[in-house]
């Protein structure tokens, strides 16, 4: 049983790693209240950027990650910053969006040699 335990805890850390991600992007999202909504429509398109690498490099757990933060509540509502963001951003996003949705639990698993 001692490889169970070790497996739950590389679950737990997967885990832990894709809540940390997914917060580091929702509130550098929202940023402080003295930001714009212009400034945070940058940090949108960062992140976009970075979902991008993550598919290029094949990390799909911070491509992840990061899809589901931009599209959480907290970050989705923000209409005005969501209106200053690139059309070029959008279409990448959406394209991100059905890439992620795309990715099925097998081909996951054969990426990550599981």
């Amino acid at each position: 049983m001692g490889g169970m335990e070790g497996l739950d805890r590389s679950i737990l850390q997967i885990i832990r790693h894709f809540c940390a991600t997914a917060n580091l992007v929702t509130t550098s999202c929202l940023g402080t209240p003295s930001m714009t909504a212009r400034d945070r429509a940058r940090v949108v398109e960062f992140w976009i950027q970075v979902a991008k690498e993550c598919l290029a490099l094949k990390n799909f757990e911070s491509l992840h990650a990061i899809v589901v933060a931009l599209r959480s509540p907290a970050v989705r509502r923000l209409d005005s910053t969501w209106g200053h963001v690139s059309w070029k951003s959008k279409r990448t996003y959406k394209q991100l969006q059905k890439r992620e949705k795309g990715l099925n639990r097998k081909q996951l698993l054969e990426v990550n040699g599981g």
